[in-house]
């Protein structure tokens, strides 16, 4: 399985490579989006493991000028320990294939994750249910008020967008089973629908 990582942390960058190498991956490297869109326009990865905040082309860009080529192999996967929902419905919009916060994983789930999405076990739709669910619980603003407007800037973008998040349920550590599996079918709907 072959993997490009880019990070703008070249530190950070070197340690992920390593920890991949570890579980079974081949591994290029990219130190910022420039890089990073170059090496996914003339080479054939698996994986794209790239971070939401990368310098010179933020990750959006990177995934829709790669969705936009001829060379669409390879599932797109941004990390990020950015837990809003804004940020993970902004790389839905840009076609991600997932979204993986870096503080709720450790490199091993990171790697089994990773590998996980180039099987297919590991669905799209999976992958950013699971981080909407972490940004609806981080946020305990947004647990008390609802249709509440967030403004949201991205990367190098300079304008500022507002994003109305709607009357989205709130998964509880109480909550029945069943309750979950209803509160989750909205959440997959609203995904549906961005």
């Amino acid at each position: 399985m072959k993997v490009l990582i880019a990070q703008s942390d070249e530190e950070f960058t070197d340690m992920m490579k390593e920890w991949f190498v570890e579980y079974g991956f081949k591994v290029d490297v990219a130190y910022d989006g420039e890089e990073c869109l170059e090496k996914v326009l003339k080479n054939d990865y698996d994986a794209i493991v790239i971070n939401l905040l990368l310098s010179k082309v933020d990750a959006i860009e990177v995934i829709k000028k790669f969705k936009k080529s001829d060379r669409r192999k390879g599932r797109i996967i941004v990390t990020s320990n950015i837990k809003t929902e804004i940020a993970i419905c902004e790389v839905i919009k840009a076609g991600g294939d997932g979204y993986e916060i870096m503080t709720e994983v450790t490199p091993y789930q990171l790697a089994q994750n990773i590998k996980g999405y180039i099987s297919g076990e590991l669905t799209t739709e999976e992958s950013f249910r699971k981080a909407l669910v972490v940004a609806r619980t981080n946020d305990k603003k947004c647990k008390e008020k609802k249709n509440r407007k967030f403004k949201y800037k991205h990367g190098k973008l300079d304008s500022i967008r507002d994003v109305e998040l709607g009357d989205i349920p709130l998964i509880h550590k109480d909550d029945s089973s069943e309750e979950v599996r209803r509160k989750e079918k909205i959440v997959q709907d609203k995904i549906k629908n961005i």
